[in-house]
């Protein structure tokens, strides 16, 4: 590396800046320092990539021995040194979140990649978001066809929904993944609005603003459990702020998610806000929107959403559910959603006992309520959930069945990964695990995957 990087000790590049350094790389088993990559900032909001080298140690295997493994970047034995065009694609989400994507990747992304002899167009293809429909058009034509028999890493600066929509773009080609079928890598650099599976997996968290790139760069990748939302006739996919519905486009009127699907106050919630306006401000237009819900203008008091639930139990040996009893009948609800994650953003806990990426769908619920405050206490950052509240039901479950019984198409809209589904009046859906072969992988840290024991 050059000399004119600036040289800083590794203690404050394993202390106080910790959170922003990608990882350290070793050039050679001759090397006395380590060059070491960090997500920086020269002003708010507008990450950059900065370069330190730490202080000389006395031989390699000291300086090897003083950096925690998990942040050594071996660029000599990992997918970086195998990527090429064929195989490895950049995805830049042009319009997720607040629009960063674009700055990230031209100002972090590509010259990290760079660093690591990483050349766009030589040794990775890039393709740039030009509308909703351009990632599942791409999964389509490029990935479903290639992991038909090949690796492959696709780096997706994206939020929740790019991943849903690469999920989806598979499982509706689903003749196409046959016995030599090979789960593509998502290296997932978070740039949406709740960032809830980053989150969940420890892609990003209170010991990581790296958008990601630790992980890509360190990390190894895991199956991602997904769950299949079937919808009766007549439901739609709203756009545009809600004033486009399309039929859904898919064979089995089903959708498929990673994250979370809800109805009620939370899909609501995120219908609501999903505006241009809103998208503004980040991750706080949730606040805003549910602020109006809990306490609307006209008095009225937070809306009870009428619909039955049923839960469902799987039973392996015949791949058929029945309705567990355990649950008394549930027609009246404030917040119902199931979920693989345990955050729906950086500062929203909704499900402590969820780990990353276990598999387990954990069902939040609670009923009617007449004023906002006792709405916050149920949510309560997932405390209610650990202290056992009899007001709310928190456990996990195979799947579930709704049957709406709202009049006004307002109340009937389900969020699946942030996209919004309105029900036609009468209509049903059914939320179950989906049980097939791996589908997607995801690269995480991989001391973050290991359980840990709430107390």
């Amino acid at each position: 590396m050059a000399s004119h990087i600036p040289i800083l000790p590794l203690k404050t590049l394993l202390g106080e800046l910790r959170p922003l350094v990608i990882g350290f790389n070793i050039s050679s088993h001759h090397s006395t320092h380590a060059t070491c990559f960090l997500v920086g900032q020269n002003v708010p909001g507008a990450p950059i990539l900065q370069q330190f080298k730490t202080e000389d140690y006395t031989d390699s295997n000291a300086l090897e021995a003083a950096i925690p493994p998990g942040l050594l970047i071996d660029h000599t034995s990992s997918w970086i040194a195998q990527a090429e065009k064929e195989t490895t694609t950049v995805v830049v989400s042009t319009m997720s979140g607040t629009g960063q994507a674009s700055n990230f990747y031209k100002n972090v992304l590509e010259p990290l990649l760079r660093k690591f002899d990483l050349l766009e167009s030589r040794d990775f293809e890039l393709q740039t978001t030009n509308s909703a429909s351009t990632i599942t058009e791409l999964t389509a034509s490029i990935f479903c066809p290639r992991a038909a028999n090949k690796s492959q890493n696709i780096v997706l600066l994206s939020g929740d929904g790019g991943m849903s929509d690469i999920i989806n773009g598979i499982m509706e080609a689903e003749d196409a993944r046959g016995d030599k079928w090979i789960a593509p890598t998502i290296n997932l650099v978070p740039i949406g609005t709740g960032n809830a599976l980053a989150n969940s997996s420890g892609i990003i968290g209170p010991g990581d603003n790296t958008f990601g790139l630790r992980s890509l760069f360190c990390g190894q990748p895991k199956p991602v459990p997904i769950f299949r939302v079937t919808f009766t006739e007549g439901a739609r996919l709203l756009s545009n702020e809600g004033t486009k519905a399309d039929p859904l486009k898919t064979t089995s009127q089903s959708l498929y998610g990673a994250v979370v699907c809800s109805w009620a106050l939370h899909a609501t919630l995120v219908a609501d806000s999903d505006t241009k306006e809103y998208r503004k401000h980040g991750d706080k237009r949730f606040a805003m929107v549910a602020n109006d819900l809990v306490n609307p203008k006209d008095g009225s008091g937070p809306h009870s959403y009428k619909g039955d639930l049923k839960l469902l139990k799987a039973h392996a040996e015949t791949r058929t559910q029945t309705f567990d009893d355990q649950l008394t009948e549930q027609k009246e609800h404030c917040y119902l959603l199931a979920t693989f994650c345990s955050k729906l953003d950086a500062n929203f806990t909704i499900s402590p006992r969820s780990r990353p990426l276990d598999g387990r769908l954990m069902l939040v619920r609670f009923g009617p309520q007449n004023n906002a405050q006792e709405i916050w206490r149920l949510m309560g950052n997932g405390q209610e959930l650990l202290a056992n509240d009899p007001a709310v039901t928190y456990r996990e479950v195979d799947g579930f069945m709704i049957a709406f019984e709202e009049e006004e198409e307002r109340w009937r809209r389900v969020c699946v990964d942030g996209h919004i589904i309105q029900v036609e009046k009468g209509g049903q859906l059914t939320v179950s695990k989906h049980v097939g072969g791996e589908v997607v992988r995801l690269r995480v840290m991989e001391s973050f995957v290991e359980p840990l024991t709430i107390v």
